[in-house]
């Protein structure tokens, strides 16, 4: 899931860099937010995801195997735009990332810090099958309000033109039929 990595690392070396910047130093990107959203995929699904049977045999301990062998987690980035697709549900952030301050290493390490995991609970918009959780990253250049005019979107919506970004495809262990 390099997308997600990337802008992390980003934070990270921007957060070593603190001692050397100038105390009015603009970070450009200055925030950025991990998206998401519940993924159904027409052909990708069956090449890459979750399989627990061919023709009737039991799939998964090759599967495992195979996972194991090459040393893969779930996660694949990939140009979404180029495979046929359905978000299952609106777009959700999942953590805000604040370039124009350092890491919070002490909120980080707490149990209940800032940066922990939450559970949340997201509506189905759409009826199908969920395969994938969907990933990408939602950039903006310049403080302020979110999404601004000078937001770089990391997944492509309709009409919009953004064929360069890549997002992280986390495959679900089961597929799941949803409805609204």
């Amino acid at each position: 899931n390099r997308p997600v990595w990337n802008y992390l690392n980003f934070w990270y070396l921007r957060t070593a860099m603190q001692p050397k910047l100038h105390s009015e130093a603009v970070v450009v990107p200055n925030q950025a937010r991990l998206m998401a959203a519940l993924v159904q995929f027409k052909h990708l699904a069956s090449a890459h995801g979750f399989i627990s049977s061919v023709h009737g045999f039991d799939h998964t301990p090759f599967a495992e195997a195979q996972r194991l062998a090459t040393g893969e987690d779930a996660h694949l980035p990939l140009c979404v735009w180029e495979y046929e697709h359905t978000l299952l549900t609106n777009p959700v952030p999942l953590l805000h990332f604040n370039f124009s301050e350092p890491i919070d290493h002490i909120k980080a390490a707490a149990a209940d810090g800032i940066y922990r995991k939450s559970d949340s609970r997201v509506p189905i918009i759409k009826a199908g099958t969920a395969h994938a959780i969907l990933m990408w990253v939602d950039v903006d250049l310049r403080p302020g309000p979110w999404p601004s005019e000078y937001t770089l979107r990391g997944y492509p919506l309709p009409n919009a033109g953004v064929h360069w970004s890549r997002q992280s495809v986390e495959w679900l262990p089961e597929y799941t039929a949803v409805v609204p």
